[in-house]
């Protein structure tokens, strides 16, 4: 047996026993190459001699098909000084029975039950199942996020291999309880067993207990004698069963496979509010946001089975790139080809051919796009160059083709210094797969678009870029005229639900447009529909932070960050969650990605500089508004609002007087700004028209825009002496949406009142929603 902290294969440090099983033992390992937490199998020389090592192949390959959040992940299988070994996802959590004697409440069994089958809807449409699904084979982590493992059947195969021929299927079954019929009749398995074995696996959530308790033996009710009645018939009705899972169950048991619904239908099948966990909004008036009365408005007609895309797979090769360049540096190619490889191949929806396949290719002068797509079965490659100027800059171009025409999808350019070869590597490694990520979205769903759809959708997203939402041609309007024509069009959806929310936080008094309502109907709607993009996770968590439910925040921003690790707005939005309650280093690291990502996001300094200057740091804060105020015209709005704010909590007019310099006074833009700058140097009560604006503001806006609003009226307030009218206002932000406590903590402004009990009371508040960050991160 290995000893724990022992560094394995030259990379995995072990951690932890897991288990011992007959094949061998299961260690918890860090992944020292990758910097990430893995389960490693190491294999007895008896289960190497047995066949299990090619079983195991078997499944590592087929689970890298797969890439969704309750299927577990494979990544690797290798042998080291005659140790074969094996690793996998790292699940911190317990098997399905252990997790269902904790007694869980009903809601959690129900949001689990639907996980099962979502994980098998994505392994079916890969072309995957598993042929021996039983309660063993799954984990429920801490987040209650169940992950299946083990699969190991390909689709893809002409001859089906007999289910008595799986390893062990019986140990793997723990008992013939989970037996499905064609198992016990020794037939070829196929995805059906799998629906059989989902039907015992929702049974045994719901009532606590197997189905069967043994095989088919005369006198026990089993797989080949179950007459369903008590999932049928009313008078036997198991009472434990909800009843719009009762005929679910019965139609997963059918004894005839060819009769059971596939995965897919199933969950198209649930309804939409079976499919998401609601939480309840911040008070913002009777029509604001949606009820449950108003879902079917919302969501539109319910899908039909078959309607419901399973899990669309890509399949993807990185050829690697063409160098120019001095023959020393001829390793740069190699290097980023290994670091897009890795990073697409953790992206969901790609299947990533190996790297010594492709470049098996590139050896013999292969780089038709054709011939590469029918020798590895992939439906696109990227290829590029990378050059090496005299200057010492690096240029690489990137190019994605489709091998069935040869036809150019997707091409951009790339520039940085060679002076830090490691960091410029990762980064720009990471800028190429978001850029891959976000063209192979529009791929997966082109063949079945109108054209027009797909053009109206990229014209919303280059207005989207701009934070260009509003009017005829705003990105709202241009996605959904896409989804005009193409209503299940998932891209556009996800897309729409982000840009509704960002129109709700920039809000147009003069349109009329009620975006609390817009933006829950766009958000309800991917979520039904796209649940499996990363932008709709953010949706989701963008529109739970509005609503003050910042655990379901947390939950949807890790949630897409899984999905795409390159996912730039998702870092940018998790940094500044992290900021706000005290997280700095981990708020910086993530806010700081998401500038590499998207240079675009580059106010991700404003942000910094602002906690900066909270902590007394104002060299700090110089320091990162000097990077925008190199970049003046595109960040006029952020710079102004940093220098006004900061001039007030240090009293500091002069700066305050600067900062109004910077905001044009004929630049609509603007306007709120330059009135919040004008009363900070005007020392009486707030005038009519101020108040006006800012109800205005409250009316229309989202209520983390309204919280800013009542901060800086609080700190005008403090600014001037009037603390009876900031405590007013604290509370009325802890009433909405406020979370900064950093800010709360830590404003100057605000030291004289620190210790009235009502503030005392807003402290807690915001600390409590602290708190929910914090169990969303303790859950990972």
């Amino acid at each position: 047996m290995a000893v724990i902290g022992e560094r394995f294969a030259g990379r995995y440090l072990l951690q932890e026993l897991l288990i011992e099983a007959r094949i061998g033992a299961a260690y918890r390992a860090h992944d020292q190459d990758v910097d990430e937490t893995v389960a490693l199998l190491m294999l007895d020389d008896a289960a190497v001699a047995a066949g299990d090592a090619e079983i195991l192949r078997r499944e590592v390959r087929l689970g890298r098909r797969v890439t969704h959040r309750n299927v577990g992940r494979s990544y690797d299988i290798g042998e080291h000084q005659g140790r074969h070994y094996v690793t996998f996802e790292y699940v911190d959590g317990v098997r399905l029975p252990e997790w269902l004697a904790g007694d869980p409440a009903p809601g959690r069994r129900r949001e689990v039950a639907l996980q099962l089958v979502a994980g098998l809807a994505a392994a079916h449409g890969a072309d995957v199942f598993h042929g021996a699904l039983a309660p063993f084979s799954v984990l429920v982590d801490r987040g209650d996020r169940a992950v299946i493992g083990n699969f190991g059947h390909d689709g893809r195969d002409a001859v089906q291999v007999p289910a008595a021929h799986t390893r062990d299927l019986r140990d793997l079954l723990q008992s013939e309880a989970y037996l499905n019929p064609e198992q016990a009749l020794d037939l070829p398995a196929t995805p059906a067993g799998d629906i059989y074995g989902l039907g015992l696996l929702w049974w045994e959530l719901w009532t606590g207990e197997p189905r069967f308790v043994g095989g088919p033996l005369p006198g026990r009710r089993s797989c080949l004698d179950d007459d369903l009645g008590d999932l049928i018939d009313p008078a036997r009705r198991e009472l434990r069963i909800p009843p719009d899972f009762a005929p679910l169950i019965a139609a997963c048991l059918a004894r005839d496979p060819t009769e059971r619904p596939d995965a897919a239908t199933l969950l198209a099948t649930l309804s939409p509010e079976q499919t998401s966990t609601r939480v309840e909004p911040v008070t913002l008036g009777a029509d604001d946001v949606a009820t449950e009365e108003r879902e079917e408005e919302l969501l539109g007609p319910a899908l039909q089975p078959g309607q419901l895309d399973a899990g669309t797979v890509v399949g993807l090769a990185v050829l690697p790139f063409r160098y120019r360049g001095p023959e020393q540096s001829q390793y740069l190619s190699e290097a980023l080809h290994d670091e897009l490889v890795d990073l697409l191949a953790r992206t969901r929806g790609l299947r990533v051919a190996a790297t010594g396949a492709t470049a098996s290719s590139t050896e013999i002068g292969d780089r038709d796009p054709k011939s590469i797509g029918e020798r590895l079965g992939v439906d696109v490659i990227v290829d590029g160059t990378i050059t090496l100027a005299a200057d010492r800059r690096l240029r690489i171009a990137a190019r994605l083709l489709e091998t069935d025409s040869g036809f150019q999808l997707w091409h951009e350019r790339f520039e940085g210094s060679f002076a830090d070869l490691f960091e410029l590597q990762d980064k720009l490694g990471k800028r190429i797969a978001e850029a891959l990520r976000l063209e192979l979205d529009i791929l997966v769903e082109r063949e079945h678009l109108d054209a027009e759809a797909v053009e109206a959708y990229l014209r919303g997203r280059q207005a989207h870029l701009r934070w260009q939402t509003h009017g005829g041609n705003g990105a709202v309007a241009h996605y959904q005229a896409a989804l005009a024509l193409a209503p299940n069009f998932k891209p556009a959806l996800a897309h729409l639900a982000m840009a509704t929310l960002l129109a709700w936080f920039q809000p147009r008094p003069e349109d009329g447009r009620d975006w609390a309502r817009e933006s829950a109907q766009a958000v309800a709607a991917a979520r039904a529909r796209a649940p499996e993009l990363p932008e709709t996770q953010l949706a989701i968590a963008n529109l739970a932070a509005q609503q003050g439910d910042f655990r379901e925040a947390m939950r949807g921003v890790i949630e897409a960050l899984r999905l795409a690790p390159t996912f730039a707005l998702a870092h940018e939005f998790i940094g500044r969650l992290l900021l706000e309650i005290g997280r700095e280093r981990e708020a910086q690291r993530h806010l700081e990605l998401a500038m590499e990502l998207d240079p675009a996001l580059i106010y991700g300094h404003a942000d910094i500089a602002r906690v900066r200057a909270l902590h007394g740091d104002l060299d700090g804060f110089h320091r990162h508004m000097a990077v925008l105020l190199r970049l003046r015209d595109e960040h006029v709005p952020s710079l102004g609002m940093n220098h006004l704010r900061v001039g007030a909590w240090i009293r500091d007019e002069a700066m305050v007087r600067r900062a109004l310099d910077m905001l044009d006074e004929d630049n609509p833009r603007m306007a709120a700004l330059r009135t919040y700058g004008e009363l900070l140097l005007s020392a009486g009560e707030e005038p009519a028209r101020s108040l006006a604006l800012f109800h205005r503001l409250a009316a229309n806006s989202s209520p983390r825009l309204q919280t800013l609003v009542v901060q800086l009226r609080a700190e005008r307030a403090a600014y001037h002496g009037r603390y009876e009218t900031a405590l007013q206002l604290l509370q009325r932000a802890g009433e909405l949406v406020l979370v900064d406590l950093v800010w709360l903590e830590r404003c100057p402004l605000f030291a004289e009142i620190r210790g009235e009990p009502a503030y005392r009371e807003v402290l807690t508040v915001v600390r409590s929603r602290r708190d929910q960050i914090e169990a969303a991160l303790a859950a990972l």
